[in-house]
């Protein structure tokens, strides 16, 4: 009797006690940088489905089939870079989602929000500088140019949401 009293006790201390102890912990490197890169690849997705829709009203509208073939090829680029970016972006939401709930939100919540205010610097910045940079003659002193206009450090993060080697799968 005394032995199922003491159990008994012992269960009701467990069952009560421990999610006073039990704390959120807090994120790790790979889950803050994949609650960056969430609204960066957000972006990407939506920014290339617009560049793809542009290639196929090109398509239709080129005035002869050189001009067709190259609004095609781009169009279809642009669809690959958008099917890759949505597969990437389900990636991290996937592998984020169910331990989410087990971290401390504020860090997450910082991380996304820094993601969201890069890309909007990013935006910015591009716009501005895509201009200044048209002037150049290769894509190489183009990218060059934007890279040096728009900020190394933008670019370095944002663009290292293209390939999130970090995850485990």
């Amino acid at each position: 009797m005394k032995r199922s009293r003491g159990l008994w006790i012992w269960s009701l201390i467990v069952l009560f006690v421990q999610p006073i102890f039990a704390q959120d912990s807090l994120p790790t490197d790979e889950e803050l940088h994949s609650a960056y890169c969430i609204p960066v690849l957000n972006y990407w997705v939506e920014f290339y489905s617009q560049l793809e829709k542009t290639a196929v009203a090109d398509e239709k509208t080129a005035g002869n089939a050189e001009l067709r073939q190259e609004a095609l090829g781009y169009s279809e680029m642009m669809r690959d870079l958008v099917a890759r970016s949505k597969s990437e972006l389900n990636r991290l939401q996937m592998s984020l989602r169910p331990r989410a709930q087990y971290r401390t939100s504020t860090a997450l919540v910082a991380a996304t929000k820094q993601g969201e205010a890069d890309i909007q610097q990013y935006k910015t910045n591009n716009d501005r500088c895509s201009t200044e940079c048209s002037t150049s003659e290769t894509v190489a002193q183009r990218e060059s140019c934007t890279e040096s206009c728009v900020g190394n450090d933008v670019v370095a993060r944002v663009r290292g949401c293209s390939n999130p080697s970090w995850m485990p799968f």
